[in-house]
């Protein structure tokens, strides 16, 4: 039986616009696998600081055939009024960009709400208002410490509003097992799936041979932004120890990204006499020269405290590159012995003897065995039926006929449709004419 298209509305915290094309770009990879199942549309507000004779701007964009609202509001400057302003103009704004939406593409059968602060609150307006049904996908990085009972206390904002969004949603999941056990520590009701976030594969890169190091050199890249949380620091250490004090001339770490420790990192690889010897830094790349410094490595390093999925690190590994990772939160669903080295936080010896083991060839990682791995938990195909399962078990409430009262109709059921003529009801899968 032919599954129907669904008309989903993500609703997105945090997605690429012009002040910051990066921002969300995971919530825009989603979007693009669900509408390889779906007829899906965006909203995105956000302020624009260059804003100064509107206090609002619409843009429509099809980008990959999925219409994009992005409402764009100005931010009042005023010391006192200013956050009370900021907040009633993100409504404001998204009460636009919905009625933009319903006229010009239509009522949604689902909303997908993506991280509940923010996209989370307007979701459940819509299903107080509207009546529509939502799901969310949450994707905030959990507090490990907190996670793993180090600390007594985490921040969590807002924590009744949220549980009732929780408590309100058809569907909820997560992008780790980890961040699932971080929002059931937080006393979160309902079930919470774990739906991995997407890697979608660039076919020019993935058949590339893995290096066979007849060139004599071991390379690693490292992709992040560059803050204290990514802890790239340890990384340079590590890498500074195995040139000078282990004799290993044959390195190389390349560290792609910018942040606000740059110039700091920067320095230290100077001061340990790394910089440009054993560390090179390409600061932001483009998607074909990262691609092609990833693919060309024998080890991706995250050396993370915290991380609610880490899409680089699953990137690696669909590329048939092992990776070392730290026990940081998501990395741990997928960092396999059979995928790369797991290792604690903050523990530069056994860095070290990570990246050893690798140098010294005492262990092997099968690149097409990654790549296998890879594909079949975070393609866009599997994540998309992932997502269409969420939907599934979610709508269940149609119109029918003349009268206005939705019923309720499971998604395994056949429907009948006698005499529609050429508009049968959308849930309908038997037409009788």
């Amino acid at each position: 039986m032919k599954k129907l298209r669904y008309r989903v509305l993500f609703l997105a915290s945090w997605y690429p616009n012009r002040t910051n094309p990066i921002l969300g770009v995971f919530v825009k990879n989603k979007a693009k696998a669900v509408a390889r199942v779906c007829d899906v549309a965006v909203l995105y507000v956000t302020h624009d600081p260059s804003l100064r004779t509107e206090t609002y701007e619409i843009t429509v964009d099809a980008e990959d055939g999925i219409p994009t609202y992005r409402v764009y509001f100005a931010q009042s400057t005023l010391p006192v009024l200013g956050g009370i302003l900021y907040n009633l103009r993100y409504w404001i704004g998204a009460y636009k960009g919905w009625k933009a939406i319903k006229h010009h593409w239509g009522t949604p059968d689902v909303v997908h709400a993506n991280v509940v602060e923010r996209a989370g609150f307007l979701a459940l307006a819509l299903k107080y208002l509207r009546g529509i049904q939502y799901v969310i996908t949450e994707h905030s990085t959990p507090d490990v410490a907190f996670l793993r009972g180090e600390t007594r206390s985490t921040p969590f904002r807002f924590q009744r509003l949220k549980r009732h969004i929780y408590r309100q949603c058809g569907a909820a999941n997560v992008d780790s097992s980890p961040s699932r056990t971080y929002l059931e520590k937080l006393g979160i009701p309902g079930s919470i799936r774990v739906v991995p976030n997407v890697v979608a594969v660039d076919e020019r890169y993935a058949a590339r041979a893995p290096r066979a190091g007849s060139d004599g050199k071991f390379i690693a890249t490292h992709i992040s932004i560059l803050n204290e949380r990514k802890n790239v620091a340890d990384i340079i250490r590590v890498f500074a120890a195995l040139y000078h004090e282990h004799g290993k001339r044959n390195i190389e770490l390349h560290i792609l990204g910018e942040g606000v420790l740059r110039k700091d990192l920067g320095a230290l690889a100077r001061e340990l006499k790394a910089l440009d010897t054993c560390v090179y830094f390409h600061g932001f790349v483009s998607h074909d020269e990262k691609l092609s410094l990833l693919t060309d490595s024998d080890v991706h390093i995250l050396n993370s405290d915290e991380e609610g999925f880490s899409v680089v690190t699953a990137e690696a590994i669909s590329y048939g590159v092992p990776v070392i990772a730290t026990r940081c939160g998501g990395p741990e669903d997928f960092v396999t012995p059979q995928t790369g080295i797991l290792i604690n936080r903050r523990d530069r010896e056994a860095l070290l003897e990570a990246v050893l083991s690798l140098l010294e060839k005492k262990v092997h990682f099968d690149p097409a065995a990654l790549r296998a791995f890879g594909h079949a938990r975070f393609s866009p195909e599997a994540v998309a039926a992932m997502t269409y399962a969420m939907y599934e078990d979610t709508i269940t409430r149609w119109h029918a006929g003349n009268t206005r009262r939705p019923i309720r109709i499971e998604p395994a059921w056949r429907v009948l449709d006698v005499g529609s003529g050429h508009q049968p009801n959308r849930r309908a899968n038997v037409i009788l004419e």
